[in-house]
């Protein structure tokens, strides 16, 4: 068939609808063949509803280029572009047509399309402008701008047409929440929060609305967030997350009270749920109230919703508040609940440890020991919980079960039991313990020291010194091993190979002149006083102003008896420093060694005026602030030296130097922070730890002052000062026989220690352990003679008791042989004891006989110490022997007497004594008469050397005698009132000579009579163990007694063992 027939045929085919026939003849007869527009029209809709994209626009084509003019068809070929995906084809058709159609909106809206389309964003900005130029309520037009807009990062304007958008349609939320959004991320959060309220205001059941809202208001608005909470809860008053987060909005603006009215709501309806009982535990803590957020824990525990958390809240808190009780019951509760771990375990254990249940302690350190048998802190615990109980066997034990059967190889361990063995004189226990530390750490030199130290107490020398033959081998170069290895041999006594490591030193080297100064110091600490006299005259010749050689010196002269000497290197020491403000200071404090305040002060003077011509430094400022402590101005004390810790807040020996200025200001509380503070930075500091003591020691806390003198001894075992010093807290604490041993055990390694020597002479002459022989001759007026013959043995094993054994005779006779001689024979014991350090207690009885009469006289005394100067005492004689006026002597004198003195020293060195004593006399032939005598006696002591004393004293005196008394017998007033000044002169020499001087003048108004008092006593000890002691006396002190004209010389020799 022709084509032309088929293109009729198709014509039919399409008149009749048949549109697939006639597509079917159309393409049989061929589609270029046809020029006939109306019939391409027909064929290009046929195809279009046949969905034949590609059909369709080459139809289209053909149709355009037979009829170019056509724009309907034009506009139908953009349309097919678009849809068959040809957009560019497409987009520069609908440009070309909208030369002809500029305000044609489909026209514009498909460019848009287009362009959006192929992200071409900046083209379709002036299409959509447009559009809403032609439709200014074309919202969709509106938005899509917007949405251009935000893709061109031009936010600003797309959040303007939204607002366009939302003025035509206010209802339109999607919008408003990308405007509130949009607002957002411009910061701009006034506006996106008021639109997101419009939202929550319009739409209150939009959960996504409120949560977006209230996150926006929470720092915009809080309080509108609390508002809107507030509505929604009346809504939804169940709703847990929401009241929680109404909570948290009140904390937020600082309304704790609100906040904690919400946690109690909700833990009211949901009491089972832990989490809101922490959350206001928590919130407790955060108000600082503790006990509050302890109640809510609390809670929580007994509801047994507890979790690890929650336990360790209430272990800590119950530790802070040292509410121990509870914690002690809540570790078994915890234990019931299966919470039992070995940790916890050791933390109830050190509960019961701190609260002093050492008992239950001891238990719970067993069951962890059996757990970990070799775990040496649990054997360190309870080793240290049976030395608690006082079992320290079983302590011994246990520790050395750990060193043998676990061999122990911790330090901590070894070092603990060492020095515990070392305390229980378990001697080779303790050195096993030091010899397998030594083998750990061959490099800890300490452990090797300890060692020889308990191998010099063993008496073992020789594996002394061979340990310290290995110590200088591993430091060949050490001065300080080799002076101690000297100090070796010289406790052994070998002073030969002593002076032979001594020698092997060369003070010529590059260090000679300080290695001089320590070999001086090592012989003078060791009193070889002439060798140490040596090297500071050495050290002199290369350095004659050397101020520490010429101050040892002094020293040592003085110390080797050689005075006139000392003095004159002391006077030659201050001559070559006479600018030099630290010398000066140096010297000041010197001579407060000595007592001579007045000199002391006028160096400090001195010192003062030259710091001021120096340039300030901070030096100058520490001694400066040093003599402002020893002159008593704590204001510039404390104003000194804030300003350097403010400047030097880490120095510790600046703030050591702050409170040892305030210990000599007596402000101890106030020196005691300081001192922590320089723990805080170095906890072993040895000077802080001096200082410590010594403020104790000051402030009458003994024990505290000696326990840390202790802790510092073990550290250096040969610190002779630290022993000294801790003798004299022994001592001060009532301990007097532990102070002597201390002073032993000094003397035992220096012979010649002078401090030592002089504290061991005074303590033996108040206390002694001795074996003495005295004898006495007294004249009373020209007629009457005494003479008294006593050994005395005294002994003692500690403080507590101390015991004098007596026997002796006496003899009284006449010159004249007016009255027949009589003589007594004495056997008695005196027993002192200390049941403190304030109280001392003495009872005595002494059998009396004379011919075939004896008699039983005993006596007691109780003596209280306010502080170691101020003392009251009270004391009785039963039966006593009277025999002030001899002639009593030969009447067989006896007396009954109650007494009571008061000794107080006030201020200044001024003293006052007060006596009150009441006293009964009889003979064989019975009662004589009673005595009432109170003595008062006020003085003054200046402290320096020489020490000097003066006093005024009143006497009162009133006698009664008995209804039977023959007062012819006995010369007695029966009433006499005597004013007596006298003074006293004393001091110790070297701790080898004493003397006391003393004088008194006193006249009694009463009988017109002046009486006359003097005493002279020296007293001399021989290599520290043998006393020779002579006194003599004329008169009576302050007092008629019978004849006053009485003299009396006593010679004493005593051995000390």
């Amino acid at each position: 068939m022709r084509t032309s027939a088929r293109i009729q045929l198709s014509k039919l085919y399409i008149l009749n609808e048949e549109h697939q026939k006639a597509v079917r003849e159309i393409e049989k007869g061929g589609l270029d063949s046809i020029d006939d527009v109306f019939f391409l029209k027909q064929i290009s809709d046929i195809y279009s509803q046949l969905g034949e994209k590609q059909k369709t626009v080459f139809t289209l084509e053909k149709i355009v280029r037979l009829d170019p003019d056509n724009h309907a068809y034009r506009r139908k070929l953009a349309d097919a572009y678009d849809w068959n995906e040809e957009t560019e084809k497409a987009r520069e058709l609908y440009q070309a047509l909208l030369v002809h159609y500029p305000h044609q909106v489909e026209i514009l809206n498909k460019l848009t399309h287009l362009n959006l389309k192929q992200k071409r964003f900046n083209e379709s900005l002036p299409y959509l402008t447009k559009l809403i130029e032609l439709g200014p309520k074309d919202t969709r037009s509106r938005i899509l701008l917007a949405d251009v807009y935000i893709e061109i990062d031009r936010k600003r304007q797309a959040a303007a047409e939204f607002e366009e958008v939302l003025k035509i349609e206010p209802k339109n939320e999607p919008i408003r929440r990308r405007l509130a959004e949009l607002y957002i991320w411009l910061e701009n959060f006034d506006r996106g929060l008021e639109n997101y309220e419009f939202l929550v205001k319009t739409n209150p059941a939009n959960a996504k609305y409120f949560d977006r809202y209230t996150e926006l208001a929470y720092n915009l608005a809080p309080q509108k967030a609390i508002q809107y909470h507030r509505l929604r809860l009346e809504q939804m008053p169940d709703d847990k997350e929401l009241r929680e987060r109404f909570a948290g909005l009140f904390l937020h603006v600082g309304d704790t009270d609100n906040a904690i009215q919400q946690m109690h709501i909700l833990i009211a309806r949901n009491p089972d749920t832990s989490r809101y009982y922490k959350q206001l535990a928590y919130l407790y803590q955060d108000m600082r109230e503790p006990h509050l957020a302890n109640k809510m824990f609390e809670i929580i525990f007994e509801k047994e919703l507890a979790d690890d958390d929650i336990a360790e809240e209430l272990i800590a808190y119950y530790g802070h508040e040292k509410e121990y009780d509870k914690l002690m019951k809540l570790y078994p509760s915890l234990f019931d609940r299966g919470r039992i771990d070995e940790q916890m375990v050791a933390d109830y254990a050190d509960l019961l440890f701190r609260t002093r249940h050492y008992n239950a302690a001891a238990k719970q350190y067993a069951k962890l020991l059996k757990l970990q048998p070799g775990n040496p802190e649990y054997r360190m615990q309870l080793a240290d919980l049976h030395r608690l109980e006082g079992q320290n066997n079983q302590a011994a034990r246990l520790l050395w079960e750990g060193v043998q059967k676990y061999d122990s190889q911790d330090e901590t361990y070894l070092v603990y039991s060492a020095q515990f063995m070392a305390k229980q004189n378990l001697l080779q226990q303790s050195i096993a313990c030091y010899e397998k530390l030594a083998s750990i750490a061959p490099e800890n030199l300490q452990y090797k020291k300890f060692l020889v130290s308990h191998y010099m107490e063993n008496r073992d020398f020789e594996k002394a010194i061979r340990l310290h033959n290995q110590i200088l081998a591993q430091k060949p170069g050490d001065v300080a091993v080799r002076f101690e290895l000297a100090s070796l041999y010289w406790l052994q006594k070998d002073f030969e190979r002593m002076h032979a490591v001594m020698a092997e030193f060369n003070p010529t080297d590059a260090n000679g002149s300080q290695l001089n100064k320590q070999i001086g110091q090592f012989y003078f600490e060791r009193g070889f006083y002439t060798e140490a006299i040596e090297c500071s005259q050495t050290g002199l010749k290369s350095s004659p102003h050397d101020s520490s050689s010429l101050r040892m010196l002094g020293l040592a002269y003085a110390w080797n008896n050689q005075p006139r000497q000392s003095q004159k290197i002391l006077e030659k020491y201050n001559q070559l420093y006479p600018y030099d403000y630290f010398t000066h200071f140096e010297m000041g404090q010197l001579l407060i060694g000595v007592l001579k305040y007045t000199a002391a002060m006028n160096e400090f003077q001195i010192s003062l005026d030259l710091i001021g011509i120096e340039p300030e430094s901070k030096d100058t400022r520490v001694t400066r602030a040093k003599i402002y402590a020893y002159q008593k101005d704590r204001g510039k004390v404390e104003a000194e030296f804030e300003s350097l810790i403010a400047s030097y807040p880490n120095d510790v020996a600046l703030l050591i130097d702050y409170a040892e200025g305030l210990v000599n200001l007596k402000a101890y509380q106030h020196a005691g922070e300081w001192l922590a503070r320089a723990f805080e930075l170095d906890p072993d500091n040895y000077r802080a730890s001096r200082l410590e003591s010594r403020s104790y020691f000051e402030q009458g806390q003994y024990k505290a002052a000696a326990h840390i003198l202790k802790g510092l001894l073990d550290r250096y075992p040969d610190d002779t000062g630290l022993r000294i010093d801790l003798a004299d807290s022994e001592l001060a604490g009532g301990d007097w026989h532990r102070s002597s041993e201390t002073l032993k055990s000094v003397l035992s390694k220096y012979p010649r220690n002078l401090p030592a020597q002089e504290r061991l002479t005074l303590l033996r002459r108040q206390r002694n352990q001795a074996l003495a022989a005295d004898y006495t001759s007294t004249k009373q007026s020209k007629n009457f003679f005494r003479q008294m013959y006593n050994v005395v043995v005294t002994t003692a094993k500690s403080s507590l008791l101390h015991l004098k054994l007596i026997f002796g005779e006496e003899e009284y006779s006449t010159k004249d042989n007016s009255l027949p001689g009589i003589k007594y024979q004495n056997a008695g014991f005196n027993l002192f004891s200390n049941f403190s350090k304030n109280l001392q207690t003495e009872v005595g009885a002494k059998v009396r006989q004379s011919g075939d009469n004896w008699y039983l006289a005993t006596s007691g005394q109780a003596e209280w110490s306010f502080d170691p100067s101020n003392t009251l005492s009270l004391s009785a004689n039963l039966n006593a022997h009277w025999n002030d006026p001899f002639t009593a002597a030969f009447q067989k004198g006896r007396l009954n007497r109650l007494q009571s003195d008061l000794n107080l020293f006030l201020f200044k060195r001024i003293f006052l004594w007060n006596r009150f004593s009441y006293e009964q006399h009889k003979f064989n032939q019975g009662h004589f008469g009673n005595a009432f005598r109170s003595y008062v006696q006020i003085g003054r002591r200046w402290d320096f050397q020489p020490q000097l004393s003066a006093y005024y004293q009143l006497y009162h005196l009133k006698y009664s005698f008995g209804p039977q008394a023959d007062r012819n017998l006995i010369s007695v007033p029966e009433k006499d009132l005597v004013h007596t000044v006298g003074g006293n002169l004393e001091q110790n020499l070297a701790g080898k000579l004493y003397y006391h001087l003393g004088g008194s003048v006193g006249f009694s108004g009463v009988q017109n009579t002046v009486t006359l008092y003097g005493t002279a006593e020296l007293e001399y000890t021989l290599l520290n163990r043998i006393r020779m002691r002579s006194l003599l006396e004329y008169g009576h002190q302050g007092q008629l007694t019978g004849n006053d004209k009485t003299t009396s010389l006593r010679f004493d020799l005593s051995y000390f063992y």
